[in-house]
C-alpha cells in the first residue's frame, strides 16, 4: 500500500478498510494496519474520516468504531490548533465540531466512546471557545435543561434516550470546564467568566431541583423495588453529574472573589454555599438511613442472603460519591481561603456537623467505620471530616475570640478523649499483620502515602503531633520519662511490645521537635535498652521504632556530644548488627540512616568502633547491586556512611578504601561524594602503603566527572602528583603518569594546564624524561602522557615547555630538542599499535604549530615514524582485504582492550565511562592519514606559506620518503 504524500488526502475507502483490519482478530493484519493508520494521521482529512467512522452505527462494527475514536481522540489530544489548522479545512473543523454533539446518543458504555468525545471536544473548546465555537456553551445548555425538563417531570421514567442524552451531555460539560478553567491568560480567564454568567444560575437552579426530587423519591422501599432500581440509579447518577461543573463554578468563582474585578460574585457564593451547607446534612442523614435500612432488610429477607443487588449497591456507592464529592468542595474551599471559608455563614456549623458525626462513629459499633462506600461511616468520608476539623482548629485559633465562640469545652475533651481511645490504639488488623511480618508491617505504617487502609490513623497522628508545642510548657517529659516510660520499656510481658513501639515513636517526636530540653543520658539509656532487648517482650518492630527514633533524636541543634560518648559504641555495634539481620531494604534504609547519624555526630569519636561498621559493608552493597538488590536508595544511604567514615577517620584501611572506591564506581553522580576528594590528595602524600589503592580511587573521580574535580581541586592535586613523582615507586609512578594522561585526554585545557606549570608538576616530567635515568618502560609513558597534552593542545604544550625552560636550567631549544630526541629514542620499544599511533598523532599536532625544532626534524624522524605506522596499520589487516586500511587491527576486532575495564568494575557504572572514553578516543575515530594532512597543511600557515615551508623542510627530505609520504597522505593508503 502506498502512502501520499502528507499534502493529499486519503481516500476515504482506504481509511476505513485500514481500521477494520487493525481492530480484526489477527495479529499480523493487526500489526500492519496500525503502523499504516498512524501514517495516515499527518495527512488532511483523516481525523475528520475517523469521526465519521466512529458515529457511523449501520456499516461498521463497534471494534472499529472504538479504534477510531481512541485514535481520533489521541491525535487532538497533541495536536495544537496550528497543527489542527493543517489537517481540518475550515468547512471540515465545523463538520467537526457540529458532529461531535450528536456522541450525545452514544450508547457503547464499555469502550467509552462518549468519553473519548467529551475529551475531544474539551480539547478544541480550549481554543475554539468562543471565538470558532461561540455556540458551543449555549448549545450544551439548552440540551441539558430541555433534557433535565423532561427528566424532572417524570424522575422514574424507563426513557434510556433522554436519560442518556442529559448524562452524556453533562459528561461533556464538565469536561469542557476542567479544561478551560484551568486557563491563565486574561484571554482565557474572560471566557469563563462570561460562561459562569451563562451557566450559574440555570445549573444551581437544576440541580436544586435535582436534589429535591432526591430526597422524596429514594428510599429503602424505592432502591429494592425491582421496577424503580434503575430508574433511581439513574436519578442519583445524573444528580451526580449536575453537581461537579456546579461544584467547578462554584470553586473557581472562589478562588477569583478576592480579586478586585470579581467583587460583585461574593453574594452569588454566600447563596450556593448556604444551599450546599444545608443541603448536605440531609443528604448525609438520607445516605445513612438507607444503608440502615437496606442492612436491616439484609437481615431479614432471604432473598437479600448475602448482598444488596447490584443497582441498589451502584445507587449507594453513587450517593457516598456525592457526600465526598460535598467534602472535596469545602476542603478545596478551605485550601484557597482559609479565611474567607470560616467568615462564610454556617461554615464552621459544617465542620462542627462533620466531627459529630466522626464522634458517632467512633463511639459506635466498629463495624460503622470500614473502608468501603456501602459502609455507614466510609473511611474517606471519615478522614475528610478530620482534615477539615484539623483546619478548622488552626482557622479558629488565629482568629480573635473565635474558638470560644465555635470550641466548647465539651468538644474540646470529647475530641482529645476520642483521639486517644478509639483513633491513636492500634486495631486488631494491625495486631495480626503485626505479628505475621512485623518489618513489612512497620514499613508499610511508616509511609506517608495515601492509602486508605491506614489514612485514618495517619491523619490522626499528623494531628496529634501538633500538639507537642503546646504540651512542652506543661508536661515534664523527664519526669514521665523516669515514672513511665522507662519503666515500661523494661516490662517482660510480651503484650508490652504494643506499647514500647508507641514509646520510641514518643521520644523521637518529643526530641526531634529542636526545642526539646531534656535528660539526654536518660533517652540514650531508654533506646539503647529498646534497640538490644531480644526478649518475647519486644520485635523488630519495636527495634525499627528505636533506631528510627535515634536518628530523630540526634538530629537536633541541641545534641550534647558529651553526653552521647558513653553509648557511642552500643549503638554502632547494635545497629550493624540489627543491620545484617533485617531482610526488607525499607528496614535496612532505616538502620543505615540511624548508623549515618551516629557516625556523623560521634566524628572523631566513632574511630574506634569504624571496623565494626566497615566489614559487613563490601557484602550489603554487593547484595544490593545483585539482581535481588532493587534498592538504589539503599546503596545512595551507604556512599553517604562512607563519607561520615571517611571524615572521621585520618587513616582509613584497605577494606575502608574499597569501599570508598566501590562507591564511586558505582554511584550515578558525585556530589556528595566529590567534598571527600581532598582527603584522597591527602592520602597520596602521606601514606605510601594505601597509594595504589587511593589513585585508583582518583582515577575512578576523574572517570566519573573530572570537570568538577579539576575546577576545583586541580592546584592541589597536580602539587600532589609532583611530590609522589619523587617518593613512588616504579609500579605506582607508572600508573601516576597514566593518570595524568588521562586528565590531558579528558578535560579541557584550560582546567590542568595551569595547575600543571604553577605546582612544577609539568616542569618535572620533562625533566624526567630528558635525563632518561628511569627504566624504558616508564619513560614511554612520559610520551603518552605528552601526545595526549599535544592532541588537546598544541600551543598550550608548546608554552607550558617555554615556560618551565627557566627552572630546569635550559634554553627553550634546549628543551625542546631534549623532548624530541626522547621522542624518537623510545619509539621503537612501544609496541602496541594503538600507542604508536598516539605519537603518530602527537608528533603531528606539534608539527602544525609551526615549531622549528620539530620541523627540522620532519624531514627525517619524523617522516620515518609515519611510515612505520602506515606500515603496521596496512600490516594488520594484510589478510583481510575488505577492511579499510586504516583501521587498526585492535579496533576493527569490535572487542575491547583486555585492560580496559578492571575486574571489580566490570559491573559498575564506571564500566560504562570507560567505554565511552574508548569509543570517543581520537585515536580510534579520526584517520592517521587526514590527521597528518591536516596538520601538515596548518604547519605551512604557521611558517608563512606553502613555498617557505617547502623550501626550508621539505626540500631535505629524501625524494623516496617524500613520495611515499605524498602517497599515502593523498591515497589515505
Amino acid at each position: 500500500m502506498v502512502v501520499s504524500k502528507p499534502t493529499d488526502p486519503i481516500d476515504s475507502q482506504i481509511i476505513y478498510r485500514t481500521v477494520c483490519d487493525a481492530a480484526s482478530q489477527y495479529p499480523t493484519l493487526v500489526q500492519a494496519s496500525a503502523k499504516h493508520l498512524q501514517a495516515y494521521l499527518d495527512h488532511p482529512g483523516t481525523m475528520e474520516q475517523l469521526q465519521a467512522l466512529a458515529i457511523d452505527k449501520i456499516n461498521f462494527p463497534l471494534d472499529a468504531r472504538r479504534l477510531a475514536m481512541i485514535q481520533f481522540k489521541n491525535s487532538v489530544s497533541i495536536i495544537d490548533p496550528a497543527g489542527r489548522s493543517r489537517l481540518f479545512n475550515v468547512q471540515s473543523q465545523a463538520t467537526v465540531r457540529a458532529r461531535a454533539l450528536e456522541f450525545v446518543f452514544e450508547e457503547d458504555n464499555i469502550a467509552r466512546i462518549a468519553d473519548c468525545n467529551a475529551l475531544i471536544i474539551a480539547k478544541i473548546a480550549r481554543s475554539d471557545v468562543p471565538s470558532q465555537w461561540p455556540s458551543l456553551i449555549p448549545d450544551l445548555a439548552n440540551i441539558i435543561q430541555t433534557r433535565a425538563d423532561f427528566f424532572l417531570s417524570n424522575p422514574t421514567s424507563t426513557d434510556a434516550t433522554n436519560t442518556l442524552a442529559l448524562r452524556r451531555t453533562l459528561h461533556i460539560l464538565d469536561e469542557v470546564l476542567e479544561e478551560l478553567s484551568n486557563l491563565k491568560l486574561p484571554s482565557g480567564v474572560r471566557t469563563m467568566a462570561s460562561i459562569c454568567e451563562i451557566l450559574y444560575s440555570p445549573l444551581v437552579s437544576i440541580y436544586d431541583k435535582f436534589s429535591g426530587i432526591v430526597q422524596n423519591v429514594i428510599s429503602v422501599q424505592t432502591l429494592l423495588s425491582s421496577n424503580l432500581q434503575c430508574p433511581c440509579e439513574n436519578l442519583i447518577a445524573v444528580f451526580n453529574l449536575i453537581f461537579s461543573p456546579c461544584m467547578k463554578l462554584m470553586l473557581w468563582l472562589w478562588q477569583k472573589a478576592g480579586q478586585p474585578q470579581f467583587s460583585g460574585v461574593y453574594q452569588t457564593l454566600v447563596a450556593f454555599s448556604q444551599s450546599c451547607f444545608t443541603l448536605f446534612p440531609k443528604l448525609f442523614e438520607l445516605r445513612m438511613s438507607l444503608i440502615l435500612g437496606l442492612q436491616q432488610s439484609l437481615a431479614s429477607d432471604s432473598r437479600l442472603a448475602s448482598s444488596f443487588p447490584s443497582s441498589v449497591s451502584k445507587s449507594i456507592n453513587l450517593l457516598t460519591h456525592h457526600i465526598w464529592l460535598y467534602g472535596k468542595m469545602f476542603r478545596r474551599m478551605q485550601q484557597l481561603s482559609t479565611k474567607r471559608f470560616v467568615q462564610m455563614p454556617n461554615a464552621n456549623d459544617i465542620v462542627l456537623y462533620y466531627w459529630n458525626q466522626i464522634v458517632k462513629a467512633a463511639n459506635g459499633s466498629s463495624r460503622l467505620i470500614e473502608d468501603s462506600p456501602g459502609a455507614v461511616y466510609p473511611v474517606r468520608i471519615i478522614v475528610q471530616g478530620m482534615v477539615l476539623f484539623r483546619s478548622g482548629l488552626n482557622a479558629w485559633a488565629n482568629k480573635e475570640n473565635l474558638a470560644e465562640k465555635v470550641l466548647s469545652q465539651d468538644i474540646v475533651e470529647e475530641a482529645v478523649r476520642l483521639l486517644l481511645t478509639q483513633f491513636i490504639p492500634l486495631i486488631p488488623g494491625d495486631l495480626e499483620k503485626w505479628s505475621n511480618d512485623p518489618e513489612d508491617w512497620l514499613n508499610e505504617e511508616d509511609k506517608e502515602e495515601e492509602a486508605w487502609e491506614y489514612s485514618l490513623r495517619e491523619a490522626v497522628y499528623r494531628a496529634i503531633g501538633f500538639c507537642s508545642n503546646r504540651l512542652q510548657d506543661t508536661l515534664d517529659f523527664d519526669q514521665w520519662m523516669q515514672k513511665n516510660l522507662i519503666p515500661e520499656a523494661q516490662e517482660t510481658n510480651p503484650n508490652y511490645r504494643i506499647i514500647k513501639r508507641r514509646i520510641a515513636w514518643v521520644v523521637g517526636r518529643w526530641l526531634g521537635d529542636e526545642s526539646r530540653h531534656t535528660s539526654a543520658p536518660l533517652v540514650w539509656q531508654l533506646l539503647r535498652h529498646l534497640l538490644q532487648d531480644r526478649s518475647s517482650s519486644s520485635d523488630p518492630v519495636v527495634r525499627l521504632s528505636a533506631a528510627v527514633a535515634l536518628t530523630q533524636c540526634l538530629d537536633t541543634t541541641t545534641f550534647d556530644i558529651n553526653l552521647f560518648l558513653p553509648f557511642v559504641g552500643d549503638f554502632v555495634t547494635l545497629l550493624t548488627e540489627f543491620l545484617m539481620e533485617t531482610d526488607t531494604w525499607e528496614s535496612k534504609n532505616k538502620l543505615v540512616k540511624a548508623l549515618n547519624m551516629t557516625i556523623e555526630c560521634s566524628g572523631v569519636h566513632v574511630i574506634p568502633h569504624v571496623n565494626a561498621i566497615i566489614d559487613p559493608l563490601p557484602g550489603l552493597w554487593q547484595a544490593a547491586s545483585s539482581n535481588e538488590g532493587p534498592d538504589n536508595l539503599f546503596k545512595t544511604s551507604l556512599v553517604i556512611m562512607v563519607t561520615h567514615l571517611v571524615e572521621s577517620k585520618p587513616y582509613l584501611e584497605d577494606d575502608g578504601l574499597q569501599l570508598w572506591l566501590t562507591a564511586i564506581r558505582c554511584a550515578p553522580s558525585t556530589p556528595g561524594l566529590i567534598a571527600l576528594f581532598p582527603r584522597a590528595i591527602t592520602y597520596m602524600t602521606e601514606n605510601l602503603d594505601v597509594l595504589g589503592t587511593v589513585m585508583t580511587i582518583v582515577e575512578s573521580y576523574i572517570i566519573a566527572d573530572s570537570n568538577a574535580i579539576l575546577s576545583v581541586h586541580a592546584g592541589e592535586l597536580c602539587a600532589a602528583f609532583r611530590s609522589v613523582l619523587s617518593t613512588a615507586v616504579k609500579p605506582n609512578l607508572k600508573e601516576l603518569i597514566r593518570l595524568i594522561s588521562l586528565i590531558a585526554r579528558m578535560s579541557p585545557v584550560e582546567l590542568w594546564a595551569g595547575a600543571m606549570h604553577t605546582s612544577g608538576l609539568f616542569g618535572t616530567l620533562v625533566k624526567s624524561l630528558i635525563e632518561d635515568k628511569d627504566d624504558y618502560t616508564l619513560l614511554k609513558e612520559y610520551n603518552y602522557a605528552f601526545a595526549r597534552m599535544m592532541l588537546s593542545s598544541p600551543d598550550t604544550f608548546n608554552q607550558l615547555v617555554m615556560n618551565c625552560a627557566p627552572s630546569l636550567g635550559m634554553s627553550e631549544t634546549q628543551v625542546f630538542e631534549g623532548l624530541l630526541d626522547q621522542w624518537w629514542a623510545k619509539f621503537d620499544v612501544m609496541a602496541e599499535p594503538q600507542n604508536r599511533k598516539l605519537v603518530a598523532m602527537g608528533i603531528a599536532s606539534w608539527t602544525s604549530t609551526g615549531r622549528h625544532e620539530v620541523l627540522d626534524r620532519l624531514y627525517s624522524e619524523v617522516f620515518n615514524l609515519w611510515l612505520d605506522v602506515f606500515g603496521e596499520l596496512k600490516e594488520a589487516l594484510a589478510d583481510e582485504d575488505s577492511r579499510s586500511p586504516l583501521t587498526t587491527f585492535w579496533r576493527d576486532s569490535r572487542t575491547e582492550p583486555d585492560d580496559l575495564i578492571p575486574l571489580e568494575a566490570i559491573k559498575t557504572l564506571e564500566a560504562q565511562r570507560r567505554r565511552q572514553i574508548f569509543i570517543q578516543d581520537p585515536v580510534i575515530n579520526v584517520k592517521l592519514t587526514d590527521f597528518i594532512r591536516e596538520s601538515l597543511q596548518k604547519a605551512e600557515i604557521a611558517c608563512g606559506g606553502a613555498d617557505v615551508f617547502k623550501s626550508n623542510y621539505l626540500a631535505k627530505a629524501d625524494p623516496n620518503v617524500l613520495t611515499q609520504i605524498q602517497a599515502a597522505l593523498s591515497t589515505g593508503h
